[in-house]
């Protein structure tokens, strides 16, 4: 059987580091913690406590610092995944993800999940892994085919 459409990916540091950032912090938490540290900047401020100040503008870059260094880390230690081109050819009811290492099939219906942010679509297979699609490299229709799974295969969908 043919396949409808046909992309490539490729896992790089950046990809990986993005992926992370948009599955599983999310914009809308970074801005929570941005407005809960101004607010403690601004108790500190207002109480003239000077190591809660100092904490206060500390906590974020420790914070980013720590998680950069964290995705690094796991990024580094993953030797086979690294920078490792991978086809996705789109079938009506299932994908099949190729690459050196090996060839799966996954059914649209066992999907975890489908994200979608400006540039990319991550088809999760899990709550804590997924595939990474750069939309630049799509071929015409398969974002609208991805939506499409979404809706009829009811895989819960998230938009950031």
């Amino acid at each position: 059987m043919e396949y409808l459409y046909k992309t490539t990916s490729q896992i790089t540091y950046s990809e990986y580091k993005k992926f992370n950032i948009d599955v599983f912090i999310g914009r809308k938490n970074i801005m929570v913690w941005l407005i809960l540290d101004a607010l403690w900047l601004v108790l500190s401020i207002i109480s003239r406590d000077m190591i809660s100040m100092a904490a206060a503008l500390l906590w974020p870059i420790l914070l980013i610092l720590v998680y950069y260094i964290s995705i690094k880390k796991a990024y580094a230690s993953n030797k086979i995944m690294q920078d490792i081109a991978t086809t996705f050819e789109f079938f009506d009811t299932y994908l099949v993800e190729k690459s050196t290492i090996g060839e799966s099939v996954v059914e649209y219906s066992q999907l975890h999940k489908i994200i979608e942010t400006k540039t990319n679509f991550y088809l999760m297979i899990a709550s804590n892994q997924g595939y990474i699609l750069p939309k630049e490299n799509f071929p015409d229709g398969l974002e609208e085919f991805l939506r499409n799974i979404i809706i009829e295969k009811k895989v819960k969908y998230k938009r950031r």
